[in-house]
């Protein structure tokens, strides 16, 4: 059993390693969670799972709710968190905290290739669900996560934004109105890069603290290496997506979100060898969009590992690190993380201000704790996040099978090359079907 229970001392919390793995099926549950109403200022309850990194973000901003439970595989981190959260019962297995507590809402920060899993389950128990991004880990993930949110109604938000919600709002009003034209190019990047690591020697087993198994999760085992942990397994195919998975989110969000992208039709990669193994250092990525209008096309271009569009002469564009350029037939705008410029040609650039009103939300997080209580839709619910994250994970299928693709949204298929289909449709171990 995998619930920790708050009675044990400090000492035997710390030094529980691996408990026993409970035999849980992922259908069928006893349905505690959710469809409570709430009012306007009434206390959410929450599990959280995930609780270090990212998660620690998560539990500073869900301080003021009502945390009734605490999920993570590493004691450690569980046993850290608690400290704050006294009254917070601890499970090391999320499936276990899901069929014994009643939650109206679940918020997700774990490797990637749980959170499609978790997502759906705390889904299925009828929790609204938080999840850091990615959605999932693969394409098919993706649209089986959208559908299930769809059919369940709950209240769902996929985390990660390039710049403040206000400010993203007013660079969408922008595009919309036609303030820089009509927009033909999209291009995103950045200096972070996760891959070809170098080979290391395999451990003979993972830590004491971590409970490995239930790290793997969904996946079929293989042998703890020692760095995969922490945060390393990104770097690897089986676990993550690399670096476009871990950031390309939030550009391709708001680039969707301010000219109504739906799915490319032509996807094609530029990056070092294809290793079978390790996500790119460096990847080039070209995606193209239809339009209503056939003949106004929208190419996203996608750098990450050093890479960068190299043509334009605005010095403030060759000058970021981390930024989205959305290109118009009149001028362009720049996005980053710490600000947004209006560069219209042949004038000076602009600051693009977000006036932020009183209790204006200032993280997604904030807005979908706020939504969870009063029934209000989300910028980034699963459904909008499914679509924005199949057309990203194109990138790395494009780079992994070395072809340019040609995209079927309605069949999910690659119809220049079905053996595509490896790295778009999820494969489960037996018990972890979704």
């Amino acid at each position: 059993m995998h619930v920790i229970q708050n009675s044990f001392s400090r000492r035997q919390f710390l030094q529980s390693s691996s408990l026993a793995v409970g035999s849980l099926c992922l259908t069928g549950w006893r349905g505690r969670s959710g469809n409570r109403r709430l009012s306007a200022n009434e206390r959410l309850n929450l599990g959280v799972i995930g609780v270090s990194g990212q998660g620690e973000l998560h539990l500073e901003t869900c301080a003021r709710e009502n945390i009734v439970a605490l999920c993570d595989v590493n004691t450690q981190s569980l046993g850290s968190a608690s400290q704050n959260l006294p009254r917070a019962a601890l499970y090391t297995d999320f499936r276990e905290m899901l069929d014994r507590e009643t939650l109206d809402g679940v918020v997700i920060a774990t490797p990637d290739h749980t959170h499609a899993v978790m997502s759906i389950i705390a889904m299925q128990q009828g929790c609204h669900v938080y999840c850091a991004d990615p959605l999932s880990h693969t394409i098919s993930e993706a649209r089986t996560v959208a559908s299930v949110a769809r059919r369940r109604r709950r209240i769902t938000q996929l985390g990660g934004s390039l710049g403040s919600p206000a400010l993203e709002d007013r660079v969408i009003e922008m595009i919309q109105t036609g303030t820089i034209g009509t927009v033909s190019e999209v291009h995103a990047w950045t200096t972070l890069s996760h891959g070809e690591l170098d080979r290391r020697p395999w451990s003979s087993a993972a830590p004491d603290h971590v409970d490995y198994d239930l790290w793997m999760g969904p996946l079929f085992n293989r042998p703890y290496r020692s760095d995969y942990l922490p945060g390393r397994w990104r770097h690897w195919w089986h676990f993550g997506g690399g670096t476009l998975s871990d950031a390309g989110t939030q550009y391709y969000s708001l680039a969707h979100r301010a000219l109504g992208l739906t799915a490319p039709t032509k996807v094609q990669s530029w990056g070092p060898a294809v290793h079978l193994e390790n996500t790119p250092s460096w990847l080039i990525t070209r995606s193209t969009y239809p339009q209503k209008d056939p003949s106004s096309p929208v190419t996203f271009f996608w750098y990450h590992g050093g890479q960068c569009p190299n043509r334009f002469e605005e010095p403030s564009v060759q000058s970021t690190d981390d930024g989205l350029l959305l290109v118009g037939s009149s001028g362009k705008v720049l996005v980053t993380p710490s600000h947004a410029k209006l560069l219209m040609n042949g004038q000076p650039e602009q600051s693009i201000l977000a006036l932020e009103s009183a209790g204006a939300r200032t993280h997604r997080l904030c807005e979908w704790m706020d939504a969870c209580r009063t029934g209000a839709s989300t910028i980034a619910n699963f459904e909008f996040a499914g679509r924005v994250t199949e057309a990203m994970l194109l990138g790395n299928v494009a780079h992994r099978t070395d072809r340019k693709l040609v995209w079927d949204e309605r069949r999910m298929v690659v119809s220049n090359l079905p053996e595509a289909s490896e790295y778009i449709q999820h494969s489960y171990r037996p018990g972890w079907e979704i």
